[in-house]
This record gives structure tokens, C-alpha cells and sequence, in this order.
């Protein structure tokens, strides 16, 4: 079971309550010296990552529990060592519920549900050894109850109401592993989370109609300020580098994959050449022994050529896609998900690409 103490220390930035704390500090010091700091958290992590935001989402999830308060709270910050990046979602503990909020913008994929499983089994992996629980015991361990809650601030209207492992990914084929989780579109007018959707909300408006400037940043807060949304929270000097940021981000992203794709496609087309001469030889070679050496040259160099480009163009996109994907991620902060959906390359493809590199 896990004990209360009224106590709140403060741990990189990021306060931590007595409940589950051990844990928490367990899993930063194991980290502490990977984390990647240089990586401004969203606007969603750093407002709940306040215990005095947190606590309101607490309530607005479970308004039934009116004696739980700010101390109780423990945030917990998990990072992906295989990709070497911070989560870009909530966990948070409340006596022995474990809740993990994952924010899901523009881009919607039924694989959230995914990335839930492997922060589930993440955080029990390190909470099981931390409190040195036996599995083995004939004992039932006591872990933490698990709540899923995806925050969905996009325009998609069918987003479903609950994305399921077994029916969204496994689908027919059937699965003895079922992960859940909530998707959350709305909340009631005026709690902390009808406040954050609806700044989002405006501000996705303000970038539509000023592009990826800063005065779309200075006009969603003025226009949050005048409404009386998050309006204490949006005083801080600092949310507003963290939304100048993520335009500044976007703007490098935007400059950084036109220059990557125009070498990408000069490369792919010199791989081509340099391929297409090659197997144009050997092709040719084979076929002109066949049916005449002067024939048989051309048709395999015509052939050759137009199979080494295709083969060179792709493996130079490839090649630029995971080089374009690394530049997001390592430069500009960028979660691998997103960095590889705006590359154009799946993450196992890009982890295929890192470990190469790294055998090279």
C-alpha cells in the first residue's frame, strides 16, 4: 500500500507529493543525467505539471473525490530510452490510482493506445522494482489502478469515445492483452480542461489566419486574457516562450524539410545514375552474350538505368526521410511520432535507420 505523509517536495522543477514519491524520485535519479533537457515541455505539461492546475484536472476526472488535495498529487515523467526523448505525456498518481493523459492534436492515430501499453508497463516495471515486490510471492501485489485518458484538441469530428488495443489494433485477430482509454473532446464550461481545449482551440485560429507568426501567439493570449481563459496561468512570462517556441519550431521545420527534400532529391537522382550505369553494364553484358553484344547493351543499359534510378530515388528518400525525422527530434524537441509523420517514415523504419548508424 502506498502511505501519505503531508509533505511536497520539489524535484527539477516538477512538484511531487508524499504519495507514491519513492517512485518518483527513483525513476529521476535514474534518468536524471538522459533526460533531454533542452526540450521545452508543451503548454499541456507545463500547465498540469503545476500542482495547482493538476489538482483542478483531478477534480474535473473525478469529482466525487472532494478530499484529496494538492500534496496527495505525484507526478510522474518517464523518458524513451530507445529514442532517447522525453514522453509528451501526463502520469500522475492519486493514492492508488495511476492516471496517464496523453494530448492528441491534429494529428489522430488509434495508436495512442499503443504508447499507453508501453507506459503502463514502464512505470509498473520500475514502481515493482523500486518497492521490491516479489512476483513471485503467492501474495497478491498491490500496483497502482491504471486510468487512460486520451485529450483530444482537434477538429476530426468521429473521433470514438474509447479506443480499445484489442478492437482498434489487434481488431480480428483477437488478443489476450486489452488496453482502454477515455477520449476526452469536451469538458463542462469553464473547469481547467474546457479552459485548455478552448485555448487550443484559439489558437490553431490565430495560426490559420497569421500563419506560424508570433503575433498569432500575442493575439491568442490577449484574446484568452479578455475571455478569462487560463487567464492567471497565461501571465507567466514563460508560456509565452513556450508557445514562441512552437512557432519558432514550426518555422525551422518547415525551412529545414523544403532544403532536406531538394537534397534529397538531387541524391536520389545521382544513387540512380550511379546504379543505373552499373547494373546497366553487368545487364547488359548478360543479354548481349544472348542475342547480340551491341543489342543487348542498349536494351540493358535503357533497363538498368530505369531500375537503378527508381531503386536510388528510393533508397535516397529513405535515407533523407530518417536523417529529416533525427534533425526534428534532436534539434527542435519533436516527439518521434510526430517528427516521423512529418517525415514521411514509420518509427520502426527510423530505428532501423539510428541503429545502422550507429554499427557504421
Amino acid at each position: 500500500m502506498i502511505h501519505r505523509r503531508k509533505e511536497v517536495i520539489m524535484v527539477t522543477d516538477t512538484y511531487y507529493g508524499s504519495a507514491g514519491k519513492r517512485m518518483a524520485e527513483s525513476v529521476l535519479e535514474e534518468h536524471r543525467e538522459t533526460v533531454n533537457h533542452k526540450a521545452k515541455d508543451s503548454v499541456f505539461i507545463d500547465l498540469f505539471g503545476k500542482p495547482e492546475y493538476l489538482i483542478q484536472l483531478y477534480r474535473v476526472l473525478h469529482p466525487e473525490d472532494t478530499v484529496s488535495q494538492m500534496e496527495d498529487l505525484t507526478i510522474v515523467t518517464l523518458e524513451n530510452l530507445l529514442l532517447r526523448e522525453k514522453y509528451n505525456d501526463l502520469g500522475f498518481m492519486v493514492g492508488n490510482r495511476l492516471m496517464i493523459l496523453v494530448e492528441a492534436q491534429s494529428t489522430w492515430s488509434v495508436n495512442i493506445v499503443v504508447r499507453f501499453l508501453l507506459y503502463i508497463a514502464d512505470t509498473y516495471s520500475r514502481y515493482i522494482e523500486h518497492n521490491n515486490i516479489n512476483l513471485f510471492n503467492s501474495k497478491r501485489a498491490e500496483l497502482p489502478v491504471p486510468e487512460l485518458y486520451v485529450v483530444y484538441t482537434g477538429n476530426r469530428k468521429n473521433c470514438p469515445e474509447i479506443i480499445s488495443l484489442r478492437d482498434d489494433i489487434f481488431r480480428s485477430a483477437g488478443s489476450d492483452i486489452e488496453v482502454r482509454a477515455k477520449v476526452l473532446r469536451s469538458s463542462i464550461p469553464g473547469d481547467i480542461l474546457d479552459q485548455y481545449i478552448t485555448f487550443t482551440k484559439i489558437l490553431d485560429m490565430q495560426i490559420k489566419a497569421a500563419g506560424s507568426t508570433r503575433k498569432a501567439v500575442e493575439e491568442t493570449l490577449r484574446i484568452c486574457r479578455d475571455e478569462d481563459i487560463l487567464r492567471e496561468y497565461l501571465r507567466n512570462e514563460e508560456v509565452a516562450d513556450i508557445m514562441y517556441t512552437f512557432i519558432d519550431k514550426e518555422k525551422q521545420m518547415k525551412l529545414m524539410l523544403e532544403e532536406l527534400r531538394e537534397e534529397t532529391i538531387a541524391e536520389g537522382m545521382e544513387i540512380g545514375r550511379a546504379k543505373g550505369r552499373k547494373e546497366g553494364r553487368e545487364e547488359g553484358r548478360k543479354e548481349g552474350r544472348a542475342e547480340g553484344r551491341e543489342e543487348g547493351r542498349a536494351e540493358g543499359r535503357e533497363e538498368g538505368r530505369a531500375e537503378g534510378r527508381e531503386e536510388g530515388r528510393a533508397e535516397g528518400r529513405d535515407a533523407k526521410a530518417a536523417e529529416i525525422a533525427d534533425k526534428l527530434i534532436t534539434e527542435l524537441g519533436y516527439t518521434a511520432e510526430d517528427a516521423c509523420v512529418f517525415a514521411g517514415i514509420s518509427v520502426e523504419d527510423y530505428i532501423a535507420y539510428k541503429n545502422s548508424s550507429r554499427e557504421s
